[in-house]
């Protein structure tokens, strides 16, 4: 039975790593990516983007507040 991931609040196969909230593959590999890459991550304007696909920095954000990367993530970008 598929979980709702805590990011994207889809209904997926959500995976829990180390000191991680319950995350879809798709969340979980942004995350990866963006803690790799902070340069692209710019910080908005609006602060608030619903979708996945509008802001990185709004998703990043959910991201750290859903718990995905442990006690290490939660002090932001």
């Amino acid at each position: 039975m598929a979980e709702r991931c805590m990011v994207c609040k889809r209904e997926k196969n959500t995976f829990k790593l180390d000191n991680c909230a319950a995350c879809c593959k798709g969340c979980r590999q942004f995350y990866q990516k963006m803690t790799k890459y902070p340069e692209y991550l710019i910080e908005c304007e609006e602060k608030n983007h619903p979708g996945r696909k509008k802001c990185r920095y709004c998703y990043y954000q959910r991201c750290l507040r859903a718990g995905i990367g442990g006690k290490a993530a939660s002090g932001g970008v």
